[in-house]
């Protein structure tokens, strides 16, 4: 879900980007506000792509166990192993 969430933050940047640069090229006005659009989806698609594959190295999976129940299994073993050494 949040490689889904990831990516098409990524594409709608991107959309909005064209968006401007085409208002720039057929009007030759300040596209300001469509590079905001952008600056903020982009960071978030990154902020996204950034927390998954942390999560990841960590350790976190999601496993399904039956139909629409499905349960987040913690590594326990890296939290004991963070709690000893701090």
């Amino acid at each position: 879900m949040m490689l889904f969430a990831g990516t098409v933050t990524q594409i709608s940047s991107l959309f909005w980007k064209m968006v401007g640069f085409t208002i720039y090229h057929y009007t030759g006005a300040d596209y300001y506000f469509f590079h905001l659009i952008y600056l903020l989806l982009h960071s978030t698609s990154e902020s996204v792509i950034v927390a998954l594959v942390t999560l990841i190295g960590f350790g976190w999976t999601l496993t399904f166990n039956s139909g629409k129940h499905f349960d987040i299994f913690l590594p326990l073993g890296m939290i004991y192993l963070i709690q000893s050494v701090a």
